[in-house]
């Protein structure tokens, strides 16, 4: 998968904040600072399914790990629902208060 980044040095970015916002809402924009790093710029909906994406990642290499060391039980396809769906409300619920504040 390739990722197309709008990129801007940070002179530009802070006069034309407006427009590099607009444009974050159509894909991530790059950033460069004069020290040689970078940030990233997102829209919220993008960085919230990145974070999630993520964190359900980590759990499948968690499961796996306890798969391969023998640390296993049987579940139902309802349990795993259920607390997959629990795991995505409490991220959910986190990141909402985060982003109020």
């Amino acid at each position: 998968m390739e990722v197309l980044i709008n990129g801007t040095n940070i002179t530009e970015f802070r006069a034309q904040l407006k427009e590099w916002m607009d444009k974050a809402q159509e894909g991530p924009v790059r950033v460069n600072r004069p020290n040689g790093k970078a940030v990233v710029l997102l829209d919220a909906e993008t960085y919230e399914k990145m974070a999630l994406d993520l964190a359900e990642l980590r759990g499948v290499v968690k499961g796996l790990r306890a798969v391969v060391e023998g640390r296993t039980m049987k579940y139902s396809s309802e349990d795993v629902k259920k607390v997959s769906d629990g795991a995505e409300a409490r991220f959910k619920a986190r990141h909402s208060k985060k982003a109020a504040v």
